[in-house]
């Protein structure tokens, strides 16, 4: 049994600790083989304009740290690649421009393909209007080196907003996204983008290295505008959640489900009763092990917000885990299976009206193990990525002087 083992099988117990921004470690005082986490920050070098991190993880490779980085007028889609020991690699840009619609809760990410082949995207202004913007995909066949020409993966060519995309491989050299659509918007907005009801739907495709979207549909024709979405690949299927929206304005997280006979329909993750006249921008995260997933998503449906995760196969859930409840709480979630059977999961807070990031180790069953403070303040929605029993975990930093950077935390099983 491996030290984490030991942990969700509950032979460990926390102990009381300093906080610390620059590191963190979770200790133990039952016994040697269950030493808890090791928690480090890593030296991460970008420019005072920089933010909307996320993170993957490449076999092959390492970690793959995604990012924006402005530069007056212009915007650049950036990456790096960071080993287990926290020491980076390669960095390298996969494309600039002055026309990126740069937004601090919709924001590029990477996926890593069965084939070792990269797909990002970036969000490509197409009017004036403020959220009339396009999803451009590019791959990578050679880790980052050489990147393809962009490629726009919905093709209804309407001045809406299309964002918030989510990215999981598909089986060989294919990629499945989905994303929040606004092409039904169009109907009532002006040439500009301007003025269209407030009509967002879910959408997904899959995409080969020929270009060209396949088993493309609708997945929902109403779901809420600015929420970010989440996806994971189990073993025999694949998870898409977000956030859902009824006519009576009910704001709840919805699942679907892919397997080979496509798409199922939507299914509420858990009936949280959320009413809300607006968006919350607040989306919900999924990790996945085998044939298991974990879902963790915030709610205000009882006043304050919560936090809440659940455990399932397939699209069907079990009753809705208690993370944490309060007016301090931000959401801002994400979750990855970590280790042989525990799951992390991030979220953000408020303490003494500082922003700060919080992990959670849940065992396999759910149950806490142990939860620290990791870093303050901490801006945007943090992003983790495991690899084993090693996670990475990437925020928005806010600097002194204004302007923001990159934090890159390193967390670990003790040796």
């Amino acid at each position: 049994m491996s030290d984490i083992d030991a942990c969700m099988h509950g032979r460990r117990r926390s102990c009381r600790g300093a906080r610390a921004v620059l590191a963190v470690a979770f200790a133990s005082a039952a016994t040697p083989a269950c030493a808890g986490l090791e928690h480090e920050r890593i030296a991460f070098e970008t420019g005072a304009k920089a933010a909307q991190p996320s993170i993957t993880l490449d076999p092959s490779h390492g970690f793959v740290v995604t990012w924006q980085e402005r530069d007056g007028d212009a915007s650049a889609l950036r990456f790096a690649l960071i080993d287990r020991d926290g020491g980076e690699t390669r960095r390298g840009t996969v494309s600039s421009g002055k026309n990126r619609f740069v937004n601090g809760a919709d924001f590029p990410s990477l996926a890593v393909l069965e084939n070792g082949d990269w797909v990002t995207f970036w969000l490509e202004k197409t009017a004036s209007g403020t959220y009339a913007y396009e999803i451009r995909t590019t791959r990578s066949r050679d880790a980052g080196r050489t990147w393809s020409a962009p490629l726009v993966v919905h093709r209804d060519a309407t001045p809406t907003e299309h964002g918030f995309v989510s990215m999981t491989p598909a089986g060989a050299d294919r990629v499945r996204l989905i994303w929040l659509d606004g092409r039904r918007m169009a109907a009532t907005a002006d040439a500009h983008g301007e003025g269209g009801d407030e009509h967002m739907t879910l959408r997904s495709a899959v995409l080969g290295r020929d270009g060209r979207p396949q088993d493309e549909h609708e997945l929902d024709a109403l779901t809420c505008a600015c929420c970010q979405t989440d996806m994971a690949r189990g073993s025999t299927s694949t998870l898409a959640v977000y956030r859902d929206r009824s006519d009576a304005e009910i704001r709840d997280v919805s699942v679907v489900a892919f397997d080979a006979a496509g798409p199922s329909p939507p299914r509420a993750l858990h009936v949280d009763g959320w009413m809300m006249h607006g968006c919350p921008v607040n989306g919900p995260a999924l990790a996945a092990r085998g044939k298991r997933f974990l879902a963790v998503w915030p709610t205000m449906a009882t006043g304050a917000m919560a936090v809440r995760a659940a455990l399932g196969k397939g699209p069907v859930f079990d009753a809705p885990i208690a993370l944490a409840e309060g007016a301090d709480e931000l959401g801002r979630v994400d979750a990855a299976a970590f280790g042989d059977t525990g799951w992390l999961v991030s979220r953000v807070a408020t303490r003494e009206r500082v922003p700060v990031l919080t992990l959670t180790l849940l065992s396999d069953s759910g149950a806490r193990i142990d939860e620290r403070t990791v870093a303050s303040p901490v801006g945007g929605y943090p992003r983790l990525a495991v690899d084993g029993e090693t996670a990475l975990v990437v925020h928005t930093e806010p600097l002194s002087g204004g302007g923001s950077a990159i934090g890159v935390l390193r967390v670990r099983v003790a040796d």
